[in-house]
């Protein structure tokens, strides 16, 4: 079976935003964050408390805490987009954009684009996830192969992804 797509700029900010918000990693950053933030505005508002002698600015760290737990994965998803945008310009892979092919394969998946050639045997990739707009190859916790649904020029998503699934289970 295979599928051929187009990638851009935002599908790769797309990948990247994923592994964010569903990895290890990503929730360990959230967390850490939270943890550090709620310290510094509880200790902030402590120490204003204890030499104004006046509980309003513990009060208000505890307002900040809870807007911090709101705002904090908004900004580790601003600060990944523009990380990621940086990397794609400053890249000079020109894989990165344009037509890519993906083939299933006994062996593995066979991805093409313009300019590489390259099959993963099944054993290479991690896992295979989706949301409402993308297809997500893992070969690692970061790298892999992004299928948006919205750019395919050949092939079904659906079938695609739910037999690419089907063959990583059977070889696991």
């Amino acid at each position: 079976m295979k599928i051929e797509y187009m990638l851009s700029i935002n599908d790769w900010v797309s990948f990247s935003l994923h592994y964010l918000e569903t990895s290890a990693e990503g929730r360990r950053a959230r967390s850490s964050g939270r943890i550090t933030g709620s310290l510094l505005f509880i200790t902030i508002g402590g120490i204003l408390a204890f030499f104004t002698s006046s509980v309003m600015p513990l009060l208000l760290s505890l307002l900040a805490i809870g807007g911090w737990y709101f705002i904090l994965p908004q900004l580790l998803r601003s600060s990944q987009r523009a990380a990621t945008e940086q990397r794609h310009r400053e890249s000079q892979n020109p894989c990165l954009n344009g037509i890519h092919r993906l083939e299933l394969t006994p062996d593995g998946l066979h991805a093409s684009c313009d300019v590489s050639d390259t099959i993963i045997q099944w054993s290479g990739i991690a896992r295979i996830e989706t949301n409402m707009k993308h297809g997500f190859v893992f070969l690692r916790n970061n790298t892999g192969y992004v299928i948006p649904r919205n750019t395919i020029r050949d092939g079904d998503f659906s079938a695609f992804i739910a037999q690419a699934r089907q063959r990583l289970q059977e070889q696991r």
